[in-house]
């Protein structure tokens, strides 16, 4: 069962703020810097400082626009822009809803914390939090569900 991630008002416009930045920063990189580009050490320099700026660009909007979380018949599979990581049921030990701040595949700080194997964690947020709880709890029976 796919679960699209839960876009939080406070992450949205966080993302959407640096998108624009990064973009803003491309526009005066080619307005500003490359006219004045004289040697071939500085070219290189502005084609990298644009690829990184370019680059950060396209993962926020990928991330965004592709984040979620998939129930499957062995593992959790958590994607999140380019990255994916499967998390064997079988591994994860205990879970519990949060609102950290941790890095995470995550769109929102309403977050569910999953651990898993000895010292792993990872905080996602699924849109229908209750239904995803619910579906995760009949795939790992064995695990604890710490109350907030």
């Amino acid at each position: 069962m796919k679960f699209p991630s839960e876009k939080g008002l406070v992450l949205s416009i966080i993302l959407w703020i640096s998108s624009g930045l990064f973009l803003l920063l491309l526009l005066l990189l080619f307005i500003l810097a490359l006219p004045t580009v004289t040697s071939i050490l500085e070219m290189i320099g502005f084609i990298l400082v644009t690829l990184l700026t370019l680059g950060l660009f396209v993962f926020n909007t990928w991330s965004w626009f592709s984040t979620y979380y998939v129930l499957g018949d062995e593992a959790l599979t958590i994607v999140h822009g380019p990255f994916r990581k499967s998390i064997p049921y079988g591994s994860i030990h205990s879970y519990r809803k949060s609102n950290s701040v941790y890095a995470g595949p995550a769109l929102s700080f309403r977050r569910i914390e999953i651990n898993y194997n000895k010292m792993g964690f990872t905080v996602i947020s699924p849109e229908n939090q209750e239904l995803f709880l619910s579906k995760l709890k009949e795939k790992c029976p064995h695990a604890r569900f710490d109350r907030f």
